[in-house]
């Protein structure tokens, strides 16, 4: 079927686009494979989220869309225990982050809960805000509440308006009957609301305590509003373990460490969804730590630190020598899309120096940081690459060490270009399958006898 998007799910039918439904198999096409994987479950998902429950009116359309893309992340990573790399919840996240504080930094953005007169603006609302950002908060819930209380309350959600319309206001009501601890609907009335996201600024009050300041952030840091924000917060420092999450609602708050620390982030489970500056000492000792060991940080920790680095610096609210001072744990660095976001940083980052004479050196650092991944181009990891992430991670890695004349590097890209003029007559498929990209594979599939 001819459909604007992927697939559109309606009461008992769901619809999907050819090449979704006939995606290939994983062997064959995994990242085809995997990304319609996601599509169906997608639309699967609002057979409850949308068809069960369905909205009151157009403005809580992120209920159904971002519940829809949390609940797939989840399901599928608790359907498929092989998930690759690139594909795991957390992973979708950062993602998403990344795309929703893009869209939702500007001073003219729209909050995500909107109220239209009538139907004609609802086709407005299917942005990254709803899925993005409503995902987000949906996550922030479940964090904040623990699993079982989440499981809870949406049980009672879907036993009270079982074959019924509801509201924002109706969902966060069947949570608030749980759990007594947290306002859902406070918590849920306020990030739904409120356009933009706030940006927290961390300073040092004195040698054990942080003094906090919560403000609307747009790039250029000139637009000053009263707006306020619940924060989920929490700390961590490399003498003390995560604090316990508490929601901060004032404009200005404090926080005292019982031990002075050398360096400290705040939200460790990254359920705010906002933008974070910390003082330059801070990232300095942050930047020494992670080149030392980088898993002081999780993942998602490092992903978003990474992010909100380029962010700042990019705004020039930060100097880009801190950026290139944490950047030095790189080569360590286990997880490709956080080896993607660096490579893109820095390639901006050079773009700069064009016209300078450090040019050369600065080619110098970045192959020092880079040529431990392309050291692995050979294994046979690369040969079945899956996702997004994996992909831009080996294309950036195949270009430089091409770039730099990589012996391993060449002789890989002569293979292929062999295997495409077609020099390898009576080769084994499955030999050649083997030293495809998974896009040549399809290709070499379809036509055999071209090999």
């Amino acid at each position: 079927i001819r459909l604007q998007c992927r697939g559109m799910e309606n009461i008992a039918m769901i619809h999907l686009m050819y090449d979704c439904a006939y995606s290939g198999s994983r062997t064959v096409n995994p990242s085809s494979y995997l990304y319609c994987r996601e599509v169906i479950v997608h639309e699967v998902s609002h057979m409850w989220f949308g068809n069960m429950v369905s909205l009151k009116w157009w403005d809580d359309l992120w209920l159904k869309e971002g519940f829809a893309r949390y609940i797939t992340m989840y399901a599928l990573d608790h359907m498929e225990t092989d998930q690759p790399p690139g594909y795991h919840m957390d992973e979708h996240f950062k993602r998403g982050y990344k795309s929703g504080i893009d869209d939702d930094k500007f001073r003219f953005t729209k909050p995500v809960r909107q109220v239209l007169k009538d139907s004609f603006g609802a086709a407005a609302m299917f942005n990254s805000l709803s899925y993005a950002k409503g995902s987000w908060i949906l996550r922030g819930v479940w964090k904040l509440l623990g699993e079982t209380s989440f499981q809870k309350g949406l049980q009672k959600y879907f036993k009270t308006y079982r074959m019924k319309s509801a509201d924002f206001r109706d969902f966060a009501a069947c949570f608030d009957d749980i759990n007594k601890d947290v306002s859902v609907k406070n918590f849920m009335e306020n990030w739904l609301n409120e356009p933009g996201l706030p940006a927290v600024i961390v300073t040092k009050d004195n040698e054990k305590g942080l003094a906090l300041k919560q403000s609307r952030y747009t790039p250029s840091w000139d637009y000053h509003t009263q707006q306020l924000w619940q924060i989920p917060l929490n700390f961590k420092s490399d003498k003390e373990e995560a604090s316990k999450y508490k929601l901060w609602e004032e404009k200005k708050t404090t926080f005292t460490f019982t031990t002075a620390p050398t360096w400290y982030i705040l939200d460790t489970e990254s359920l705010a969804f906002a933008v974070r500056l910390y003082e330059k000492e801070n990232l300095a000792a942050l930047a020494v730590a992670l080149h030392t060991n980088h898993t002081i940080l999780t993942s998602m920790q490092r992903s978003v630190h990474v992010f909100n680095l380029i962010e700042h610096v990019e705004q020039g609210k930060l100097s880009s020598s801190i950026l290139l001072e944490t950047s030095r744990y790189l080569a360590s660095e286990s997880l490709s899309s956080i080896v993607t976001q660096w490579v893109r940083a820095l390639l901006n980052f050079k773009r700069g120096l064009y016209l300078a004479e450090n040019t050369y050196l600065f080619d110098k650092y970045l192959k020092q940081l880079l040529l431990p991944h392309i050291k692995r181009v050979q294994s046979h990891e690369f040969d079945k690459l899956e996702g997004w992430n994996e992909k831009a991670y080996y294309q950036y890695l195949f270009y430089f060490g091409v770039k730099w004349r990589h012996g391993p590097t060449m002789h890989v890209q002569a293979r292929r270009k062999a295997v495409l003029q077609g020099r390898t007559c009576g080769r084994d498929l499955s030999i050649l399958r083997a030293e495809l990209l998974p896009s040549q594979v399809v290709a070499l599939d379809e036509n055999p006898e071209d090999a």
